[in-house]
């Protein structure tokens, strides 16, 4: 099909640049040409034909999809266009063929016309008719994956045009599907193109449809998509796109899974419950960014009672209000201590006795603990070896430690306070 297409724009510029020089001669001689300037241009119409396709072809002219040309390419044409008349003139002047030079301007001027317009009357099309009464409203949409669920996205598409939206533009990875179309709609690039494309094509929509990809490449295909300001979707069901069952209802947004880069890992919900129900759990930091997001996924399992300890009273007491709002059952201790103190410590775990402790606390950022080094020590190390003795004293069963990348191969003073703890912990 698109053979037929490029075979019939091609036989159609094959006429225009002919009807050019002939309707040039006609203007150049008053409507009268005479037949010695007739008989000369068809002498050489061949040539002439021949060098204006052959600049075509050089410059890809037919390799636009032009009924979603921008103004860079429609500036192609006109280059294509000019370079092509410039040719065929230096072959005529070089050949000695006696046709009056001013024939050669007026020639290029209604080629470049003529070409163009065909080019724009192409940007005219049944689907934009479709989508007429809803113009101001639809959006140009940009599908990431030219294989089956693209296409099946296409489609649904097309076919639902009350959605108000119409695909112009494909990328994917395959570089044999590039400059191709599907269906009229051309595969103009690869992922590194899509933000080009999305200002290209004035892109209000991105809908990523790719079955098979992995999480990487999906991560960094919406890094590439949210350099952006088109809005990103992105296709859930890939068995139903294997199998042809798409319905376009079925695309959502993109959520917080789809940026990891990774397999999402899944916990086992029963291992978790028969750690954590009707034990006593103590967390360390508890106030904390991460400390915090713990006491929320550990209340869940039901423990015995819960020991949130940290130094700093406003956020303590922001998460056990939290909790007492959304978990009104749960047996809830909150206690304003430094594990710096080894006494407290002590007491703290013989009144308690917690079976197990959730380590969060830590002096954690790094150019501060880099300006206060004997603070980082005294408070990540030494605390947290009070609260290793101590559980070892009364008999803990678990003992997890919140660590962090910077501990692998550390180069700042809070890595290395980190990378003490885990070495201290191995050591028990």
């Amino acid at each position: 099909m698109r053979k037929m297409k490029v075979l019939l724009l091609g036989l159609l510029d094959m006429i225009l640049v002919n009807a050019s020089y002939f309707i040039g001669l006609w203007l150049r001689f008053d409507g009268s040409i005479p037949v010695i300037y007739y008989n000369t241009y068809l002498h050489y119409a061949i040539v002439v034909t021949l060098i204006h396709l052959g600049v075509f072809i050089l410059l890809k002219m037919y390799r636009t999809m032009w009924r979603y040309a921008n103004i860079s390419e429609y500036i192609r044409v006109v280059i294509a266009t000019v370079l092509g008349s410039g040719a065929a003139a230096l072959f005529l002047l070089i050949v000695d063929s006696g046709l009056p030079r001013s024939i050669y301007p007026i020639a290029m001027v209604l080629e470049s016309f003529f070409i163009l317009t065909t080019r724009f009357l192409s940007h005219f099309n049944l689907r934009d008719f479709i989508f007429a009464k809803n113009r101001t409203n639809y959006n140009k949409t940009l599908i990431v994956g030219a294989g089956e669920a693209g296409v099946l996205v296409m489609n649904e598409l097309l076919k639902h045009k009350e959605l108000g939206s119409i695909p112009v533009a494909f990328v994917d990875d395959d570089p044999s599907k590039i400059d191709r179309n599907i269906n009229g709609i051309p595969v103009v690039g690869d992922r590194r193109s899509i933000e080009k494309v999305v200002k290209d094509y004035e892109i209000d929509d991105i809908i990523i449809a790719m079955p098979s990809i992995n999480r990487k490449d999906q991560k960094e295909i919406l890094e590439f998509c949210h350099k952006t300001s088109a809005k990103i979707k992105i296709v859930p069901g890939y068995y139903e796109a294997i199998e042809g069952k798409m319905n376009i209802k079925e695309i959502r947004e993109v959520q917080i899974e789809d940026l990891l880069g990774r397999e999402e890992i899944h916990l086992n919900q029963d291992e978790l419950t028969s750690l954590i129900k009707d034990r006593v759990v103590l967390i360390t930091g508890a106030g904390g960014s991460i400390g915090s997001e713990l006491c929320r996924q550990i209340v869940k399992y039901d423990p015995k009672e819960m020991i949130l300890l940290d130094i700093y009273e406003n956020s303590l007491y922001e998460i056990q209000n939290e909790l007492k709002r959304h978990y009104k059952d749960a047996n809830l201790t909150a206690i304003i201590e430094t594990m710096r103190e080894r006494e407290r410590m002590e007491y703290v775990f013989d009144k308690y006795r917690p079976e197990i402790v959730f380590h969060a606390a830590a002096h954690k950022h790094v150019p501060l603990m880099e300006a206060s080094p004997v603070s980082a020590v005294k408070n990540n190390i030494f605390g947290t070896r009070n609260l290793i003795d101590m559980s070892d004293k009364y008999n803990v069963s678990k003992f997890v430690n919140i660590s962090t990348d910077k501990a692998v191969n550390p180069t700042s003073v809070m890595g290395c306070t980190k990378r003490i703890i885990e070495i201290m912990l191995q050591v028990k």
